[in-house]
């Protein structure tokens, strides 16, 4: 189920810490993960989600999926795909 990102702002940064740290690590540094991890809070999302269309994949309850679209370099007539992140074993 496709959902639009709502109250799921803690579910969503444990899904993008854990992706970060299993899947990421292979092409970046530990410490530059660790950074990513501290900045991608659930109140960071949640302002995010203000000027973006933020949107979760459900497998039933379960976060697998989420990202966002929202404007590209402030540009009104274009959009890009944003912290787009997948639970590692799916």
């Amino acid at each position: 189920m496709i959902r639009e990102f709502k109250e799921d702002a803690i579910g969503v940064s444990a899904l993008i810490a854990r992706t970060l740290g299993e899947t990421n690590i292979r092409d970046y540094t530990e410490e530059f993960i660790e950074n990513d991890v501290k900045i991608v809070t659930p109140e960071y999302l949640i302002q995010n989600s203000y000027w973006t269309n933020s949107y979760d994949v459900c497998d039933e309850d379960k976060i697998i999926v989420c990202g966002s679209i929202g404007p590209y370099w402030g540009k009104e007539d274009e959009s890009s795909l944003l912290r787009i992140f997948v639970l590692p074993e799916y």
